[in-house]
C-alpha cells in the first residue's frame, strides 16, 4: 500500500471515529432518558409487588438522571457520562443485593454494558473500559452472595414474578438500546457515503485539472517552443547583410506564419484552460451579425495569405440583424474552424464560408476541399476525443481547437455539425 493510500485511509478512519463521537454524544441524551423512564416504570411496578425496598431505590435513579442531564446541559459531557453510567451501576448493584441472584437482576448489566461501549467513543472508549470492568467486579461480588437482604424475595410467587418482569424488562432494555445504536451507525454510514462521494468529485477535479496541466505544459514545451525557435532562427538570418531581397521576402513571410501559429495557439490555450478551470463565463449579448461577418473576413485574410488560399463568403443577412451570444466565444468558434479549415486544405485552394436564416436560426458553415477525416477520426469528434493530425504543410495542432469550439457551443445550447470524406474535404455547421 502506497504511503498516499496509507493517509486517505487514517483520514477516513479518523473521520469514522469523530462521527462515532458526534452520535455518543447524542446518543448520551436519548440513554438518560431511557433510564429515567426505566427507572420510574421500575419503581412503579416495584410498588404494585409491594416490594417498597427495591421501589425506593430505583427512584433514587431519577434525581440521579436528572443531575447526569444537568451536567450534559451545562458542557460538562464527560462527566455526565461517567456519572451516569455510576450511579446506574450502583442503583442495579443494590436491588441485586436486595432481591438475590435468583431474580435476575443482574442481567440489567448487559444493557448497561452494551450503554457503556456506545456513550463512550474515541478518546473516552478507555472511561468506558474502566466501567465494563467495574460491572464485571460486581457481578463477580454478587455471585458470592447467595441470599437476598429483603426476605419477601425468598418467597416462590414473588420469586417467579420478579423472574418474569426483569427478563421482559432486560430484553425491553436491549431492545431500545439496540436500536438507538444501529440507528446511529445508519447515520455514521450515511454521512461517510455523502463525504466520499464528495471526495470521489473533488479528486475527479484534481484529475482532471492534473490532466490539464501535463497538456498545457506538453504544448508550451513543444508545440509553442518549436515555432519560437524557429522565429529567432529567422530573425537571425535576415539580420545577415549579404541576403537577397527574394529570399528575405520569404523568410518574412514564413516568420509571419510561425507568428499566427504561435498567437492562434495561445488564444486557444487560454480560451481552454480558463473553460477547464471554470473561469471563462459565457456573458451573452445582442451582436449584430455584421460584426462576424467583418470578423471573419479579417482573420481569413490574415492566416488564408500564408498558404495562398481563398476564402470565399457569402454571407446573407436582413438590415440590421443581430444574434444573443458571447462574442468571444463566438469569434474563437469561427476562428478555430477557419484556421482549421487552412491548415488542412491544399496551397491555393478555396474555402467556403457561408451563413445564413435557416427557421429563425443564424447558421454559420465553412467547407474545405482538403484532407478531410477518416471514419475513426469523425468518431472521436463526436465522443469529444482529442486528436491532432497533422495539416498539408506539416502543420502541427495542440489537439483541443475543436474541443474548445464544441464546448462553446454548448454553452450556447448548439451543436457542431461535421460531414467530411477522406480525400474530399470537410463541412462545419452550427446554429445559433
Amino acid at each position: 500500500m502506497s504511503l498516499k493510500n496509507s493517509f486517505a485511509d487514517r483520514k477516513i478512519i479518523l473521520k469514522s471515529q469523530n462521527l462515532l463521537e458526534e452520535h455518543a454524544n447524542e446518543m448520551h441524551r436519548w440513554l438518560l432518558l431511557t433510564v429515567a423512564i426505566f427507572s420510574l416504570a421500575f419503581s412503579l411496578m416495584s410498588l404494585m409487588l409491594h416490594d417498597y425496598q427495591q421501589a425506593f431505590v430505583s427512584i433514587l435513579s431519577v434525581p440521579g438522571v436528572g443531575l447526569a442531564y444537568l451536567l450534559y446541559k451545562r458542557g460538562y459531557l464527560y462527566l455526565s457520562k461517567v456519572f451516569n453510567g455510576l450511579q446506574i451501576t450502583a442503583m442495579i448493584s443494590t436491588v441485586s443485593l436486595l432481591t438475590g441472584p435468583e431474580t435476575l437482576t443482574f442481567m440489567y448489566f448487559f444493557p448497561i454494558t452494551i450503554s457503556a461501549i456506545i456513550a463512550f467513543q474515541g478518546k473516552e472508549k478507555y472511561a468506558g473500559y474502566a466501567l465494563i470492568s467495574i460491572i464485571f467486579i460486581v457481578l463477580i461480588i454478587l455471585t458470592t452472595i447467595p441470599l437476598p437482604a429483603d426476605k419477601i424475595h425468598l418467597n416462590p410467587a414473588h420469586l417467579k414474578t420478579d423472574r418474569f418482569a426483569n427478563v421482559i424488562g432486560v430484553t425491553i432494555c436491549c431492545v431500545i438500546i439496540l436500536v438507538f445504536m444501529i440507528k446511529a451507525l445508519d447515520n455514521v454510514q450515511k454521512q461517510l457515503l455523502q463525504n466520499s462521494n464528495v471526495l470521489s468529485q473533488k479528486n475527479q477535479a484534481l484529475l482532471t485539472a492534473s490532466y490539464s496541466r501535463d497538456q498545457l505544459m506538453s504544448i508550451i514545451a513543444h508545440d509553442l517552443r518549436s515555432p519560437m525557435a524557429a522565429v529567432i532562427v529567422t530573425v537571425d538570418v535576415c539580420s545577415k547583410p549579404n541576403i537577397d531581397f527574394e529570399t528575405k521576402n520569404e523568410l518574412l513571410q514564413s516568420l509571419k506564419t510561425k507568428a499566427i501559429q504561435v498567437m492562434n495557439m495561445t488564444d486557444q490555450l487560454l480560451d481552454w484552460s480558463r473553460s477547464q478551470t471554470g473561469n471563462l463565463e459565457c456573458k451573452k449579448e445582442s451582436i449584430a451579425v455584421n460584426h462576424f461577418n467583418n470578423y471573419t473576413k479579417e482573420w481569413s485574410n490574415l492566416i488564408g495569405e500564408t498558404k495562398n488560399i481563398h476564402l470565399e463568403i457569402k454571407f446573407s443577412q436582413n438590415g440590421e440583424e443581430s444574434i444573443v451570444c458571447d462574442k468571444n466565444m463566438i469569434e474563437t468558434v469561427l476562428r478555430n474552424l477557419i484556421s482549421n479549415a487552412i491548415k488542412f486544405s491544399p496551397s491555393g485552394s478555396t474555402i467556403n464560408f457561408s451563413s445564413y436564416v435557416n427557421n429563425h436560426k443564424r447558421v454559420f458553415e465553412i467547407q474545405d476541399y482538403g484532407k478531410g477525416m477518416t471514419e475513426d477520426e469523425l468518431q472521436n469528434l463526436k465522443d469529444g476525443i482529442s486528436f491532432t493530425t497533422y495539416g498539408t504543410n506539416r502543420e502541427k495542432g495542440n489537439g483541443f481547437g475543436l474541443q474548445l469550439v464544441q464546448e462553446f457551443l454548448r454553452r450556447h445550447n448548439s451543436f457542431l455539425e461535421v460531414e467530411s470524406q477522406l480525400g474530399e474535404g470537410s463541412t462545419f455547421r452550427f446554429e445559433i
